[in-house]
C-alpha cells in the first residue's frame, strides 16, 4: 500500500510538470481509483451499530407502508390520485428501494437520496393539505386536473386526510434519517 502511495506523488509530480505519457496515465488512473476506493471504504463501509440498523430498517419500514397505503386507497379502494398526489408517490415509492438497497448494504451513504427526496416530499404534503383545509386554497385546488386535488376522500377525526397521511410519513422519515445522520457521525 506504502508503495502506491509514493508512485502516486511520484506521478503527481509528473502530471504537474506535464510528463505524463500514455503508460503513465494508465498507471495514474489505477492508483487514483485505488485512493478513491479506500476513502470510500472508509466513509460508506463503516460498520454500522445495531441501532444505527435498526432506525435504518425502521426508515425503509415507514416508506414502505406509506407505499402500500398509497396502492390501497387507490387500487383497492378506487380513489383516484389528483396530480399532488402523483407527485407524493413519485417523491415516496424511491424511497422504499433507496432505503432497502441502503440497509441490505449497512450503507448510509446510498440513503442520503433520501433525505432530498421526503424533505421535498414534506413541503408538497402540506401544500396539497392546506388546498384541502384552507378555503383560501380551495380554489386553486379545482383547477389542479382531471381530479380536484381539494377533494377529500377520507376525513378521520376531521383532520386526517390522505395528504395528512403522506406528510406524517415524509415528516418521520425525514427527521428519522437526520436522527441517523448525526447518530452515525457521533459513533
Amino acid at each position: 500500500m506504502k508503495v502506491r502511495f509514493i508512485k502516486l506523488s511520484i506521478l503527481i509530480k509528473q502530471v504537474k510538470q506535464n510528463k505524463v505519457y500514455a503508460f503513465h496515465t494508465r498507471e495514474l488512473c489505477n492508483a487514483l481509483l485505488y485512493v478513491t476506493s479506500l476513502k470510500r471504504k472508509e466513509y460508506s463501509m463503516a460498520i454500522l451499530s445495531k441501532k444505527a440498523e435498526n432506525i435504518l430498517l425502521l426508515i425503509w419500514g415507514q416508506a414502505f407502508i406509506a407505499m402500500l397505503g398509497s396502492l390501497f386507497f387507490s387500487e383497492v379502494m378506487g380513489y383516484p390520485p389528483c396530480e399532488l398526489c402523483w407527485v407524493q408517490r413519485i417523491l415516496m415509492y424511491p424511497l422504499v428501494v433507496i432505503y432497502g438497497v441502503a440497509a441490505y448494504k449497512k450503507d448510509i451513504s446510498i440513503a442520503l437520496p433520501g433525505l432530498i427526496l421526503s424533505g421535498i416530499g414534506m413541503f408538497v404534503s402540506t401544500y396539497h393539505y392546506l388546498v384541502q383545509k384552507l378555503p383560501v386554497l380551495q380554489e386553486a385546488g379545482k383547477a389542479c386536473g382531471l381530479v380536484p386535488c381539494n377533494v377529500t376522500y377520507i376525513n378521520i377525526l376531521g383532520f386526517i386526510t390522505i395528504p395528512f397521511l403522506a406528510g406524517t410519513a415524509f415528516i418521520i422519515i425525514f427527521v428519522l434519517h437526520l436522527i441517523l445522520i448525526r447518530f452515525n457521525s457521533n459513533s
